[in-house]
């Protein structure tokens, strides 16, 4: 048989309580467990149910007034905002892919707008090479900001077939404004003004590093103290393997030896003396009775900056140099390159360039200078013309430095 039915006062769930306007309701659910119909049958809750409708009726009605003073309460209709009734709008695309290449690029550009007003004003800066306005951090920063070519190639494009397409983020309006400054090209000015202020700098670094190292080639080369001390080694490696060593590996005393050899010195440890070996044999000797040839130090003083100097790098930095200047100047002579420039451009350009060609021969003539100073020194020290001056100057430096 069906269930029986709700007692008489009491609501069945959706009931007209909780409907009428202004009404006191209970605002949080109890989250019970209830019955289906068919489980109630044959159990407690089947004959509570006919009891239950036999209530009075006046007694319900208390129950409820005072079960709704105690949890309920009134709850008002919460007012329209009117946002339903608003069309939606239909959601606008950007005309470029790279949705977080935009992000970086809107973030890179807020470093730039203390300096200038808009990006007009930054690429008529940027385009007229000034450099009241820009540093060279700030061109480094620039060039990854600046469209690349498939995205200026989209910004012309909408420029050109999309009269009414509204920029969606800073990223494309500064692209946009880049692609207006046809033909001049905007890209190619960041790395042209890039290039002219790296040059000084370049020229200075790779002058210093020549300079240097032409003069560790000197010293090593005149320094008296250090062959002398080269002298002791060999002494002291001759009573190794001459004087004191068995009939049947003794060889005849060496009259020089490669640079490698002096690293040897340590592997020969002392009877009984784990921290005594020939090069702190040779120390001590020197120590205690040639202490002028400890001056060596003095006279090899450009040997710790030197040795670091690696001569392949810096000859391959002049090289480039000279490249980046003859493009330079073949793109200021070509008519079609002058028209990717500004006036103002060309004309700081023509004075770079004047300046910069003696700085470029200065420097490649130290190059060859130093050049042929590495390839004296590895012939001085009896080392084959391909071993790197630089491992050359290492050795010497960490034997001059165990007598410190």
């Amino acid at each position: 048989p069906p269930p029986p039915p709700p007692p008489p006062g009491f609501m069945m769930p959706g009931g007209a309580v909780g409907d009428a306007p202004g009404a006191k309701v209970l605002t949080k659910k109890l989250h019970w467990n209830p019955m289906s119909p068919h489980m109630v049958q044959n159990t407690v809750w089947s004959s509570l149910a006919p009891s239950a409708a036999a209530a009075v009726p006046t007694q319900t009605a208390e129950i409820e007034a005072k079960f709704q003073s105690l949890f309920c309460e009134t709850v008002q209709e919460p007012r329209s905002t009117g946002l339903k009734a608003r069309k939606t709008k239909k959601k606008k695309t950007s005309a470029f892919s790279n949705v977080q290449r935009l992000n970086n690029v809107s973030i890179g550009l807020k470093r730039f707008e203390a300096i200038t007003g808009n990006y007009t004003e930054l690429c008529d800066a940027l385009i007229e090479m000034d450099q009241h306005v820009f540093t060279l951090d700030d061109l480094y920063l620039l060039k990854r900001l600046l469209p690349l070519e498939e995205e200026l190639a989209t910004a012309t494009n909408v420029l050109r077939t999309r009269k009414d397409y509204v920029p969606l983020s800073t990223a494309e309006k500064f692209f946009f404004v880049v692609a207006k400054y046809a033909p001049i090209d905007v890209v190619q000015a960041c790395t042209t003004f890039t290039f002219v202020l790296e040059f000084e700098e370049k020229v200075a670094v790779i002058r210093r590093d020549l300079e240097c190292f032409t003069r560790c080639c000197t010293q090593v080369q005149t320094s008296a103290c250090l062959h002398q001390l080269l002298g002791k080694a060999l002494e002291v490696g001759n009573l190794a393997n001459s004087r004191f060593a068995p009939a049947h590996r003794r060889s005849a005393p060496a009259l020089g030896f490669k640079m490698d050899s002096l690293e040897k010195l340590r592997d020969i440890k002392a009877k009984g003396k784990s921290d005594m070996d020939l090069q702190m044999f040779l120390v001590q000797m020197i120590r205690t009775d040639f202490p002028h040839l400890l001056r060596v130090a003095h006279e090899t003083a450009d040997l710790e900056r030197g040795r670091h100097v690696d001569m392949d790098a810096a000859q391959a930095d002049v090289k480039d140099l000279v490249q980046e200047l003859q493009k330079l100047r073949t793109q200021m002579t070509r008519v079609d390159h002058q028209a990717n420039m500004s006036s103002g451009m060309q004309a700081k350009l023509r004075l770079f360039l004047d300046q910069a060609n003696s700085h470029c021969t200065a420097v490649t003539a130290l190059a060859l200078d130093a050049g042929g100073k590495a390839k004296a020194t590895l012939s001085f020290f009896g080392e084959p013309p391909t071993t790197k001056p630089a491992t050359l100057l290492t050795r010497l430096y960490m034997f001059i430095t165990s007598f410190q």
